[in-house]
C-alpha cells in the first residue's frame, strides 16, 4: 500500500488543481521571491505512476504485471469499470478492462479482459494479472 500512499499524495498535494503543473522549487531563503513556475519533471509523476498501477513492466523478474497495484476501492461492485487502452510496453501496447459486480451465490465477481497485441512474445517472467479485493471480501 506504500505505493498508493504515495501515488495518492503526490496527486493530491504535488499538482495546482486541476492542472498537472508543478513547481520547480520555493527560495526558502527568501520566501518572497515567487518559485519557479514549471517543473518539466513533476508533470509525467501522476500519469507515470497510474499506468504503473494499471501495468507495471518488473525489470528484476522479466514479468509484466497487469493490475497490480489497482486500489481496492476501485473494485467494490457497482463502480465504473476500469479500461485501459493502448498501455505502452516494451512487448506491444495492451488493453485492460477490469470490472467488479455482485452476485448474490457468490459474493464478488471481478471479471478482467486483457487484450494482447498480434504475435506477442511473452516476458520470460511471464505475464501476471493481480485483481485486488476490496477488504469486505479479501480472502472469501
Amino acid at each position: 500500500e506504500r505505493f498508493l500512499l504515495h501515488y495518492f499524495a503526490v496527486s493530491a498535494h504535488a499538482y495546482t488543481r486541476g492542472t498537472m503543473t508543478t513547481p520547480e522549487s520555493s527560495n526558502l531563503a527568501d520566501r518572497d521571491q515567487p518559485p519557479a513556475p514549471y517543473a518539466a519533471a513533476g508533470v509525467v509523476l501522476a500519469p507515470v505512476y497510474l499506468k504503473w498501477l494499471l501495468c507495471f513492466e518488473d525489470h528484476a523478474s522479466n514479468t509484466l504485471w497487469l493490475g497490480k497495484a489497482v486500489p481496492r476501492d476501485w473494485l467494490v461492485p457497482g463502480e465504473e469499470p476500469i479500461v485501459a487502452e493502448r498501455l505502452s510496453t516494451r512487448y506491444g501496447r495492451i488493453a485492460l478492462q477490469i470490472e467488479a459486480s455482485a452476485v448474490a451465490a457468490a459474493g464478488l465477481v471481478i471479471r478482467a479482459n486483457v487484450t494482447l497485441p498480434a504475435g506477442l512474445t511473452p516476458p520470460a517472467g511471464g505475464l501476471r494479472l493481480r485483481l485486488r479485493a476490496p477488504p469486505e471480501h479479501v480472502g472469501k
